[in-house]
């Protein structure tokens, strides 16, 4: 069995995607803290636990957790992808944006009043 084939079937690929999951949450954190300044947009942060629970989930999945754990792990994806959707359609309506669809690329449209 190669390395890339265990580390898969191991599910340490999750552990170790969780592990830079949370890296870099403590490193946009810590930058915040010390520099009083945000390197990214806030709602990076609802993405980010939501990718943490559905990989949370799967590497249960993959250890054969109790089916409850992967419910509460799942449940915070839910969470996660929920704040997301609320501060994206806050941010649209507030700035009076619109987006419509050209040949499948999205386009955001300003609506002047």
């Amino acid at each position: 069995m190669t390395a890339l084939s265990e580390l898969l079937t191991s599910g340490r690929f999750f552990d170790l995607v969780l592990g830079m999951i949370a890296l870099e949450i403590l490193i946009l954190l810590g930058y915040r803290l010390f520099r009083n300044e945000h390197l990214v947009a806030a709602d990076v942060y609802p993405n980010l636990i939501a990718a943490a629970g559905l990989l949370g989930a799967a590497r249960a999945v993959m250890a054969g957790a109790w089916w409850g754990y992967v419910a509460l792990l799942m449940s915070v994806a839910l969470v996660g992808h929920v704040l997301a959707l609320r501060m994206r359609w806050r941010a649209r309506r507030s700035a009076g944006t619109t987006v419509t669809y050209y040949n499948g690329v999205p386009r955001i449209e300003t609506i002047r009043r």
